[in-house]
């Protein structure tokens, strides 16, 4: 995995769990808080940790901010792939996108909708 290896300590691997179900929240709408949590040591018999994710948890909220900045930035820093493009001067390509362009009413297939 990107950001687990077997020594990782178990407060960093929940971080890591919260930022993969942030992923798959965006991903697919059929999953969405609450997200129920519980963290046992090995040979220990009691929980150390058992609790509920709500929507509104400043925590969670707060991760998934900082989690989609650090992804965009990471996104900007990567070079525009070379492929398709016969003699690509990357400093000639747009640095941010238009939002315009993306607005339904310039999307044919989006013609008649509304917000």
């Amino acid at each position: 995995d990107r950001a687990i290896t077997y020594d990782v300590e178990l407060y960093d691997a929940l971080k890591i769990a919260l930022i993969s179900m942030d992923s798959t929240m965006r991903s697919n709408l059929g999953v969405s808080p609450p997200i129920d949590i519980m963290v046992l040591r090995p040979d220990v018999y009691e929980t150390e940790l058992n609790m509920r994710i709500e929507d509104d948890d400043p925590y969670f909220r707060g991760l998934r901010a900082r989690w989609s900045e650090a992804l965009r930035a990471a996104y900007q820093s990567i070079p525009p792939p070379p492929y398709g493009r016969k003699n690509l001067n990357p400093a000639s390509l747009p640095r941010k996108l238009e939002p315009s362009l993306f607005e339904k009413k310039q999307i044919p297939a989006f013609a008649g909708m509304t917000s």
